[in-house]
């Protein structure tokens, strides 16, 4: 998990306040060019993580005994790595689709149906491409089917 909370830290900081938005168009430019800001910030934040967690694992690798259970520890801690990397990486190719539905003129709009997503949905999850009633269905169409369609978020 990410040390970057957009959420509190970001939309505060900017003071983005979804009621004030109410009577403007939804996804005006000043409202996209914020998200725009949101997710290039989130995504440097993530890539800056990865390269320090890289950092650590170089500088842990000098210390590792031979001692049996060191090198199991350090090997637990490479697997946790790169399944968190794996995480990140794919949360950085959502950043990336997000920018381009910007640049589209489609972000914040629903995949399925093609209404808005609503800012309060968007504040709470910048990378998301259903509405919630579109993303409530995937779901329990994934429970009941068993697939894993619903992925994407």
């Amino acid at each position: 998990m990410t040390k970057f909370e957009y959420s509190s830290e970001l939309f505060n900081k900017i003071q983005f306040n979804p009621e004030q938005m109410q009577d403007s168009e939804y996804m005006s430019k000043d409202v996209t060019e914020f998200f725009k800001k949101v997710l290039l910030m989130w995504k440097r934040t993530l890539i800056a993580e990865a390269e320090h967690g890289l950092e650590t694992l170089k500088a842990d690798v000098s210390q590792v005994s031979s001692d049996i259970s060191d090198q199991a520890t350090y090997e637990e801690n490479i697997s946790l790595h790169v399944r968190a990397r794996d995480r990140e990486r794919k949360l950085i190719q959502k950043i990336d689709e997000g920018l381009i539905l910007i640049d589209r003129g489609d972000y914040g709009f629903c995949n399925e149906c093609g209404i808005e997503i609503g800012y309060d949905r968007m504040v709470a999850r910048p990378t998301a491409t259903m509405c919630i009633d579109c993303k409530t269905a995937s779901e329990i169409k994934e429970r009941h089917t068993g697939s894993f369609m619903a992925e994407e978020e």
